[in-house]
This record gives structure tokens, C-alpha cells and sequence, in this order.
């Protein structure tokens, strides 16, 4: 393992040392650090401690820290260890952290941190936004291709994929299902869209 010894400083006795380490494995996203950083996110007698180790876990972006991350949001009496998991939690840019933070915004005794926290969901709707923006422009583009190719099958399921990212789940067995009869490969698509489609039986 490359960084072992800056992991073992995790749990070093001297604060500094243990900080310093976490600053380090959060700039080179060391992922293999995670647990040891969740460890100290909980337990570390240091608030600044909590605080790199939150903003640290943040970089690194591992899903399985998302909770805990929260948690201590919610709990920590510090507000130097909450504001470092604003921080973190912005950085991980994942949109299941906005009912936390939105809820800490509305906490009266994080009024102090809400630049912090309004920071950090301005951080993840950016990315929404940009991901919303590019599903938009694959669907008008393959909208295009299929009214200059009606027969093309490929078309069809490229619309009917990008309708299924986007949750337009009738549109997107529409197109599967025109894809299907002309002879274009669905098996991915077709697979995802078996919870949306309503049994024979319930058809209004």
C-alpha cells in the first residue's frame, strides 16, 4: 500500500500530525484511508480534527462515508466539525446529501455556518444542473436523429435511453418497443424498464 504510513498517522497521538495526515489523504483521494478517517470523523477529541477528517472523506467522494457524514452534521456539538462536513458533503457533489444539509440550514444553531452550508448545496445543484443540461441537449439530439431516420432502429433505443435517464418511462418503453421491432439490440434498456411497465391486466 503506497500510503501506509500516512494512514498510520491517522492515528498518530500528536493532533498535528494526525491533521496534517488527513489534510494529505483527502488532496491525493486516498480511498483506502476512508475508514480510518471515518474513525476519526467520530471519535477524534479534536474538533479541527473532525473537521479535516470530514472535509478529507469529502475529497476521497466514497458513497459508503455519505451517512456518516450527515450524522455528524446533525450531532457534533462543535460547529468547527460541523462546518467541515457542509464542506465535505458539498465536495462529494452527491444529491442524496441535500435533505441533510437542508436541514441543518434550517437548524437554529447552525445560523453561524449557513454560508457554509448554502455552499455546499449550491455545490451539488451546479452538477444537477450540468448533468440536467447535457440529458436535455441527448435528447433533442436523439428526437433529430429519429425524425431523419424513422426506420432506424439504434435511433430509437438511443432516445428511449436517454427518455429513461431523464424518468420519461412511457416514452422510453415507446421507444424500446419501436427499437425492438426493428430489429435494434435492447436487452440493456428493456431490462431497466420492467418496473415501469404496468401488467396486462392493469391497463386502464
Amino acid at each position: 500500500m503506497p500510503f501506509e504510513v500516512l494512514i498510520r498517522q491517522l492515528d498518530d497521538e500528536d493532533e498535528d500530525v494526525r491533521q496534517n495526515a488527513a489534510w494529505i489523504v483527502g488532496q491525493l483521494c486516498v480511498k483506502d484511508a476512508a475508514p480510518i478517517l471515518l474513525k476519526m470523523l467520530a471519535a477524534d477529541p479534536e474538533p479541527l480534527g473532525r473537521h479535516v477528517a470530514a472535509v478529507a472523506l469529502g475529497r476521497i467522494r466514497d458513497p459508503a462515508t455519505l451517512a456518516e457524514l450527515e450524522r455528524v452534521l446533525k450531532e457534533d456539538a462543535e460547529p468547527l466539525a460541523r462546518i467541515g462536513c457542509a464542506i465535505g458533503l458539498g465536495l462529494m457533489r452527491d444529491s442524496a446529501a441535500l435533505p441533510a444539509l437542508k436541514a441543518a440550514a434550517e437548524a437554529p444553531e447552525n445560523h453561524p455556518l449557513r454560508d457554509h452550508i448554502s455552499e455546499a448545496i449550491r455545490l451539488i445543484g451546479s452538477v444537477q444542473h450540468k448533468h440536467r443540461s447535457a440529458l436535455e441537449k441527448k435528447i433533442e439530439k436523439s428526437k433529430r436523429e429519429v425524425a431523419e431516420n424513422p426506420d432506424d432502429g439504434a435511433a430509437h433505443n438511443n432516445l428511449g435511453v436517454a427518455y429513461y435517464h431523464n424518468r420519461q418511462y412511457e416514452l422510453a418503453i415507446q421507444h424500446c418497443d419501436r427499437a425492438k421491432s426493428l430489429g435494434a439490440g435492447v436487452a440493456w434498456l428493456e431490462e431497466r424498464l420492467k418496473p415501469q411497465r404496468k401488467p396486462a391486466g392493469n391497463k386502464p
